[in-house]
């Protein structure tokens, strides 16, 4: 991030920008919302209770406020999200959560000078610095993370995968990494198998697609909203099957 990020006269309004609605697991996002707004809360009462630093003079002469908008887990919907926060004199935003939301909103955010702190996109992408100057985030990029997948199944001496992943800017491009790490490190090319997000007959076919491979060790990258149509498909393919005999729902799926 830039330093014409710090440059505006007041970053004291911050919107925060997270899935309240869409992704079928409301309450781990209500938590991850409140848990913004405490921190706001005891950064203006100077309490060093949870953040120790909060309990030093503040870098701002006022107080921090917070403005929560609904992404609704999509692009679309971040979209709207961004536009709310702009029209509510947001200075700052944290978040998005998923890279795709990211990736669109970091370029809104160069354009205008505006800084962007994401809690949890992780596409390499994002990483531009050029690109993206007034976009930062407290999550660790896929480049390690794929790394340390090929080294774990190498370790266990598994050799033949493949990725089945979701057709967006985080799931793509992950598997892309996760691709050339495995011939990177000399195992067989992995097949690359995609899904649309959010689109339950896409999953399933990707699904039935997987069922006819030889590979049996599967990477998948997918979001919550996708897992019921992948694991009931998947389950229609090898009975008997531990999972429930009805459909799963999405909080099935996380439990």
């Amino acid at each position: 991030m830039g330093p014409e990020c710090f440059n505006a006269t007041d970053l004291s309004a911050i919107g925060v920008l997270v899935p309240l609605t869409g992704t079928g697991d409301s309450t781990r996002w209500k938590a991850l919302a409140c848990a913004a707004l405490l921190a706001v809360s005891q950064a203006n009462a100077r309490d060093g209770s949870v953040v120790p630093s909060f309990s030093q003079p503040p870098l701002l002469r006022s107080k921090l406020s917070a403005q929560l908008f609904d992404t609704k887990y999509t692009l679309h919907g971040g979209l709207e999200a961004f536009t709310a926060a702009q029209r509510a004199r947001s200075a700052a935003l944290v978040g998005p959560y998923r890279s795709t939301i990211s990736t669109a909103l970091a370029s809104l955010g160069a354009y205008l000078h505006l800084p962007i702190v994401s809690y949890g996109s992780s596409s390499v992408v994002l990483s531009d610095d050029v690109r993206y100057p007034t976009f930062a985030r407290t999550y660790p990029t896929d480049g390690d993370n794929a790394a340390v997948i090929i080294a774990t199944l190498r370790g266990f001496g598994w050799n033949n995968l493949i990725i089945l992943h979701v057709d967006d800017v985080w799931g793509a491009t992950y598997a892309d990494l996760i691709f050339a790490r495995a011939v990177h490190c000399g195992l067989p090319e992995p097949r690359l198998i995609s899904f649309m997000f959010k689109n339950d007959e896409s999953a399933r076919a990707a699904v039935r697609e997987l069922s006819q491979q030889s590979a049996n060790i599967v990477v998948l990258l997918a979001f919550g909203p996708d897992l019921p149509g992948i694991f009931n498909e998947a389950r229609s393919h090898h009975a008997p099957h531990p999972f429930p005999q009805s459909p799963m729902t999405q909080e099935e799926c996380w439990a």
